[in-house]
């Protein structure tokens, strides 16, 4: 009975809607009557009727005068009811709308519902887009003001899905496709025509008005195209992974989830090489976008020097100049823009191949400091490989000290000794790339390419800048694995300098001296609440470097043993007292432990200690097994184990020396 009530409503709502239409005129149009028939009939769901309705022959004049009005309803009912039937028939009204009405209204239109501040479903926005598109055809060479209007809308609708709230609601509804692509793929279509007709026009001889219209289009598109490099682009995974690298011995379940990894990494590949191509069509210059970051920011430390001493309304007018040139395209996009034409060599045949890879190094070293700046690590992988890309073919020492380019490296080196270890340790907290976009580099890539990297970026450099460079990173290098690795190359620095029979001004004498200064002292605390066995790789490096200057300059060019005995008294001496410290708190906590496993938890709980010790993930033992903390504390002792034998060996050496030997 209520259903044929219903349907009995439905049918009167279908009814009012044609005698709302038949009774339409343009000199007293009854536009109220319609949209309430419209609002009614989409409520009751009649879709099919609706349609017929609005493309009879007789009611074209009233579509065309009240139909740009309509796109409110049926994308809102779109968004609010979009698993429903009947999503095909409201897309053939809001095309009806965009064949019949005028153009201009219809875009307006769709740029109110794309631009207001409610959430468009994804269907909705497609929807809206497709209607877009078509509108915009229609209006040919007048198009240029509404897609310079558009464009920011499609950006900041994009902008405004997060990854990681994608990937959980892919996740829970067990879809084993993501949005972001698709959309993407929605957004190049849309771009698309304007594409093509900008690169037709720009390739046709004839000057006409309507030309320079369609040329307006290229600037607007290259920036859009720029944006969707920003974002999502540049923070998932764009790498061609070589098949070689891929773990197939893996469960079965990890090999599937590594193939839809694969498979969602050359999707997105496939549209970031539309958008290089698209950019290239729109007469964007590839040189211009590379070199783009580096002037902009150039420009703006020149124009900083030059107001230091004027007054403060010049300097403000400078800063909104700076601040409008530099809000034109996104440094992280230029960033991955550059990484994808240099890196992933795509369309790299569209720039010269004249440039030398110092000149690319450095016109690019600020998109490389950029990227590198940011925490994201699949943004930090692009900033690495675009580094590595580009330092690896220079020769050694062919970078020359610079101040203002010395001082962009040591940025960069700063910003890359931060995340090398501390960083990418703690990559464990960025779940939402790990399991569908970076799944590889969340596990050790990053981590390693940063640890490849920097030596290679050191080599590149003259003895001058290896000199500033380690000097000033030792200062403030807080991690020891990191300084462990600097302390390393300074190693091979100082065994280059005393290979050469010439006197070497940086790497021998007192200026060596003031860097050992800073490597060979105890770590903070040492011997008191700090652990030893977590500053391994620093006291291993400085006493191995210690042990290697001992043995090899005999000759004293390093005046090493000229202060030896301070050296001893300030360094050799507190790492022994922290290593018998140190040992006694990992036996305590071992004993305890392995009372525990004993089951002796009540003696353990009286003879328990306040030491806790963790593992380089910086986990405490707490949250493993007893097992596995037995297995760590175990290699603790073992680590302090080599640390006092190289110590017992630079005795020894010490020893030899003093009483004539060798």
């Amino acid at each position: 009975m209520k259903k044929g009530k219903f349907s009995k409503m439905a049918d009167d709502d279908v009814e009012e809607l044609q005698e709302s239409l038949s009774k339409f005129c343009t000199e007293k149009p009854n536009t109220h009557l319609i949209l309430v028939a419209v609002q009614k009939c989409v409520s009751s769901g009649k879709w099919t009727r609706l349609l017929e309705c609005l493309t009879r022959s007789d009611h074209k004049d009233a579509l065309e005068f009240v139909g740009w009005e309509l796109i409110g309803v049926i994308s809102q009912a779109i968004a609010d009811d979009f698993e429903s039937d009947g999503l095909e028939e409201r897309k053939k009204i809001l095309q009806l709308i965009a064949e019949r009405c005028s153009a201009k209204e219809v875009c307006i239109g769709v740029l109110e519902q794309l631009d207001s501040g409610t959430d468009c479903h994804f269907n909705n926005f497609v929807t809206l887009l497709d209607t877009l598109k078509t509108a915009i055809h229609r209006l040919q060479e007048k198009k240029s003001k509404y897609v310079g209007m558009a464009l920011p809308c499609v950006t900041r609708y994009i902008k405004g899905i997060q990854l990681s709230d994608e990937i959980e609601t892919e996740k829970e509804s067990g879809s084993e496709c993501l949005k972001m692509p698709s959309i993407m793929k929605h957004v190049l279509d849309f771009l698309r025509p304007l594409v093509q007709e900008v690169s037709l026009q720009s390739s046709s001889a004839e000057i006409s008005p309507s030309s320079s219209c369609i040329s307006q289009l290229g600037p607007e598109i290259i920036k859009c195209l720029i944006q969707l490099l920003d974002y999502p682009l540049v923070f998932v995974d764009l790498a061609k992974h070589s098949k070689e690298n891929t773990d197939l011995d893996n469960e079965d379940d990890e090999s599937i989830s590594e193939e839809k990894c694969s498979l969602t990494v050359m999707e997105y590949r496939t549209i970031a090489l539309e958008i290089m191509k698209f950019i290239h069509m729109a007469n964007g210059s590839y040189l211009y976008l590379m070199e783009y970051t580096s002037k902009t920011y150039n420009n703006v430390q020149e124009k900083s020097n030059k107001t230091s001493d004027r007054d403060v309304s010049a300097e403000e007018e400078y800063d909104d100049e700076d601040e409008q040139e530099r809000s034109c395209y996104p440094v992280l996009g230029l960033g991955c823009f550059v990484y994808l034409l240099l890196v992933e060599k795509m369309e790299d045949r569209n720039i010269p191949a004249v440039f030398s890879f110092r000149y690319l190094l450095r016109v690019n070293i600020k998109s490389i400091l950029f990227l590198l700046s940011r925490t994201e690590h699949g943004v930090i992988y692009k900033g690495l490989g675009l580094l590595e890309t580009l330092s690896k073919r220079l020769k050694d020492k062919s970078l020359v000290y610079n101040q203002y380019e010395f001082k962009d490296l040591m940025d960069i080196v700063k910003v890359d000794t931060t995340f090398d270890f501390q960083l990418i340790l703690s990559l464990g907290s960025y779940k939402c790339y790990d399991d569908v976009f970076i799944k590889e580099i969340g596990k050790c890539t990053c981590r390693l390419r940063a640890v490849q990297v920097l030596p290679n970026l050191v080599s590149k450099l003259d003895t001058r800048s290896r000199y500033g460079l380690l000097y000033t990173v030792l200062q403030d290098c807080s991690h020891p694995g990191v300084a462990g690795l600097l302390i390393h190359l300074l190693k091979e620095q100082v065994d280059q300098a005393l290979s050469t029979s010439e006197d070497e001004p940086w790497f021998q004498g007192s200026r060596l001296m003031s860097i050992l200064q800073l490597v060979f002292k105890p770590p903070s605390g040492a011997g008191t609440d700090k652990d030893l066995v977590q500053e391994t790789d620093r006291v291993m490096a400085a006493l191995n470097c210690l042990r290697f200057v001992l043995l090899r300059d005999e000759s004293d060019k390093t005046t090493v043993w000229r202060n030896f005995t301070t050296i001893e008294k300030d360094f050799t001496e507190p790492l022994r007292q922290a290593s018998k410290v140190t040992r006694l708190q990992y036996q305590a906590e071992l004993t305890n432990k392995r009372d525990e496993i004993a089951g002796n938890k009540s003696k353990n709980m009286e003879q328990s200690t306040e030491f806790s010790v963790k593992n380089p993930d910086g986990k405490a033992l707490e949250l493993m097994s007893l097992a596995d903390q037995c297995e760590a504390l175990q290699s603790g002792l073992y680590s302090l184990d080599m640390m006092d034998s190289v110590l017992a060996r630079i005795t020894e050496i010490a020893t030899s020396r003093s009483k004539g030997g060798k």
